[in-house]
């Protein structure tokens, strides 16, 4: 009261709160007055979310943050069908272990017993919960609890409770805590020089009870004096996980090894001891030094830098070793292993981790595939297409002109294309594409060749051309067939008699080319000079090979005007204008004579 009015403030005697420590002095009902204001002792008080009974075994406290926890978990369930397990396992850490978390170190010891009450008695107890949660993210109903904390990777709720306990101690010892706990204990100084010079004096109650509950607290530390002479001795250790690397080729790749309490007696090594083609282990570095003289260590060319190098950084105790690995290979990927070398200690005993490094590797298809396929009609064949990369590379295959497979669909995913009962409209080419994320992807062209007779079809079935004047008529046909087709052009003559057309100064045969063509099809022309009236008739386009024929027809009519890109235009430009200016010239030359 003194402090409240010395700092000009007014106590609320409603918000006091009294609390008398054990049951003796519990059941004398002890009371306090405060301005008028009579203070009751109750069983148990809440102070900043922890609840506080006089028997000081947290058995409230416990019961209460069990029951929370059952909650949530219990709403947690009600949506599980709608979440992942890393989503499950995120709500688990943030929800349910945050009620576990909050100062473990004031009640975890105290409410052992908790732990240890029968399932029979269906108690809520905080190992019980947490075996639930398991079970619900899992989905595992019949495995045991030690298997499902082996399975996730987590401690129990004891262990961690140690674990805070030991860090506060060791934060004790070392001068790193609050003043107040410092004041709790003291460093026994041991006359003689003990291996465990260090331990921590604890206070001596002087009673025989051993339910005391005001001294039981002191007995948490006897089960870590243990733990701080451990924790003091320093001994060297590698403190974090090594995360694993993946890179593609010809970058960069960083292995970092973090150590702690790294004295002079001790060396910290890089070895490669897992390659992707079995070879033995290599040993590259010692703290930071390269030791490796490998051919592939010579300084590159381009970079002036070696394939491999270290580079350490510290922080306090902790020093990180960082392995640096440059134009990465396929034959860097492996495991990397991180080793403390410590002077008389047998090998198996060195502390030691593993970096895995994984190099991407761009697809690349194999060359063995074939790339032209000749087949009969109705026969069946299978396309194989095997691609080597990191990670192994999707595969699939489509056709180049866009068309549907003969299968049905426009893609097939997988390594084998299988053609059956093949017919002439599945030749062409087929591309085998492997990609696995790693630009460049890789392909492969195939083709497919089909043995089937000729088939002609005309680029126009009907051509026009006016007569007696000079102009041209060309004729198109488009010949398919493999083996490639001899092609004949004939024309219909008298009662119907067909007459083989040579290429002379009447016609004018040529074969032509495009790029809209497949390699089994062939573009023909026809070229009818200076087209007069016994030239309208019907044109036969004719091919042949050793499997049939083919043929189509292209009819030549009368029309009063030229026709074509090479007729006359309305101007007078061209061989044809030319023509008849002279023809005009001519004209007037002859009136003149006349008019003379």
């Amino acid at each position: 009261m003194d402090w409240f009015s010395a700092n000009k403030m007014q106590a609320n005697p409603e918000k006091f709160q009294a609390i008398s420590l054990g049951r003796k002095t519990h059941d004398k009902n002890i009371t306090f007055n405060l301005n008028g204001t009579t203070i009751a002792c109750v069983e148990e008080v809440k102070l900043l979310g922890v609840t506080i009974d006089f028997n000081m075994n947290f058995n409230s406290h416990i019961s209460n943050i069990c029951k929370k926890a059952a909650r949530q978990l219990n709403v947690i369930k009600r949506i599980g069908k709608h979440l992942c397990r890393l989503g499950k396992l995120t709500i688990y850490h943030s929800v349910i272990m945050s009620n576990f978390g909050y100062c473990p170190l004031v009640w975890h010891f105290c409410s052992e017993q908790n732990c240890k009450k029968k399932k029979k008695k269906k108690k809520k107890n905080k190992l019980k919960i947490q075996e639930r949660a398991l079970r619900f993210i899992y989905e595992d109903h019949t495995s045991t609890y030690n298997q499902l904390l082996d399975k996730s990777n987590l401690s129990s709720l004891k262990t961690r409770g140690m674990r805070a306990m030991a860090l506060e101690v060791f934060k004790i010892i070392n001068k790193q805590s609050s003043l107040f706990l410092q004041d709790l204990v003291q460093l026994r100084n041991a006359r003689y020089n003990f291996r465990n010079q260090k331990t921590l004096e604890l206070p001596r109650p002087r009673t025989t009870r051993g339910k005391h509950k005001m001294f039981t607290c002191w007995n948490f530390f006897f089960l870590l004096v243990g733990i701080s002479n451990f924790v003091d001795a320093q001994r060297p250790d590698i403190v974090d996980e090594i995360l694993p690397e993946v890179k593609q080729k010809n970058q960069i790749g960083y292995l970092n090894c973090t150590v702690v309490n790294k004295g002079s007696e001790s060396v910290v090594q890089w070895t490669k001891s897992e390659t992707v083609n079995g070879g033995n282990p290599i040993l590259l570095s010692e703290d930071d030094k390269i030791v490796y003289q490998g051919n592939d260590q010579g300084i590159n060319e381009d970079s002036g830098l070696k394939k491999y190098d270290i580079q350490s950084r510290t922080n306090g105790r902790r020093i990180t070793y960082m392995l640096v690995i440059r134009y990465l290979a396929e034959e860097d990927a492996g495991d990397y292993l991180c080793t403390i070398k410590i002077q008389g200690v047998e090998w198996p005993e060195w502390p030691k981790k593993i970096g895995k490094l994984t190099v991407q590797i761009a697809p690349q298809i194999q060359p063995s595939i074939n790339s032209i396929y000749e087949q009969n009609i109705g026969t069946s064949l299978q396309l194989n297409c095997e691609s080597h990369g990191n990670p192994y590379p999707n595969i699939t295959w489509k056709r180049e002109d866009g068309q549907e497979l003969p299968l049905g669909g426009f893609q097939s995913r997988g390594a084998q294309l299988n053609l059956t009962d093949i017919q002439r409209n599945d030749r062409g080419n087929y591309i085998c594409v492997a990609d696995n994320n790693v630009k460049p992807p890789d392909n492969f062209k195939v083709e497919l060749i089909v043995f089937f007779a000729p088939s002609c079809r005309p680029v126009q079935s009907s051509v026009g051309q006016a007569q007696n004047r000079r102009f041209n008529a060309k004729l198109e046909c488009i010949v398919a067939g493999y083996p490639q087709p001899s092609m004949v052009w004939m024309k219909e003559g008298e009662n119907g008699k067909r007459i083989d057309i040579q290429d002379d100064d009447k016609y004018d045969i040529t074969k032509q080319f495009s790029s809209q063509l497949q390699n089994d099809e062939f573009w023909y022309t026809l070229l009818v000079k200076n087209v007069q009236a016994k030239d309208y008739t019907k044109y036969f386009c004719v091919g042949n090979n050793r499997y049939g024929s083919g043929e189509t027809n292209i009819v030549l009519f009368e029309t009063m005007e030229c026709q074509g890109s090479n007729c006359p235009s309305a101007g007078g430009s061209g061989t044809s204008g030319l023509e008849a200016s002279l023809s005009s010239i001519l004209l007037l030359g002859l009136l003149s004579l006349f008019l003379i």
